[in-house]
């Protein structure tokens, strides 16, 4: 070495050389491609009481935070009406023309057991915020969906462990020849 000390006013870069060394990677990740997520939940029709309160806290949590680590959060929300048919047609569309990454629903259980089915198929990751029975979306590669709530049969068993509990000796049930009335019996 000849001796020569480095300084802001001696070094040609000045002093914006460490803070560009340090800011590189923030710069290099905010210009990361974003993470778009196709959200579907019954807005109107019978699943509404459910699936507003959904939507408001997805756009909560947009308000709270859109981007992770650099990728800026694209959310795209689709109303299905409760209509598993919609809740399909909506996935799909989210998927093959919207391109999503994600796909987070429904409100009703149909509709999710429907979703699911398209992620399977799509190899896109759902995550279902309703019940899902424990075989519903595996695809090839494995399981493309997950649920957020308890399984049924968890659910079941502390409705009758309580039962027992409390002495109950017997039951009656009134149920729907549906995707839940499915799960549960």
């Amino acid at each position: 070495m000849n001796g020569q000390r480095h300084s802001r006013t001696n070094n040609p870069l000045g002093g914006a050389a460490l803070p560009a060394f340090v800011a590189a990677p923030a710069i290099v990740r905010a210009q990361a491609a974003p993470i778009s997520v196709g959200f579907v939940t019954g807005q109107t029709g019978p699943g509404a009481s459910i699936g507003i309160p959904y939507s408001r806290g997805i756009a909560a949590a947009m308000a709270y935070l859109d981007t992770i680590d650099g990728h800026k959060i694209k959310l795209v929300q689709l109303d299905d009406g409760g209509d598993p048919s919609a809740s399909t047609r909506n996935a799909r569309k989210l998927v093959e023309e919207d391109k999503v990454d994600l796909l987070i629903g429904t409100s009703g259980l149909p509709g999710s057991v429907a979703m699911a089915a398209v992620a399977a198929e799509q190899k896109v990751p759902f995550v279902s915020i309703s019940p899902l029975p424990p075989t519903v979306g595996k695809g090839d590669g494995g399981f493309w969906a997950i649920s957020i709530p308890q399984p049924p049969p968890l659910m079941v068993a502390a409705v009758v462990g309580q039962m027992q509990k409390a002495g109950i000796k017997s039951l009656g049930y009134i149920g729907f020849s549906d995707a839940w009335g499915d799960i549960v019996y």
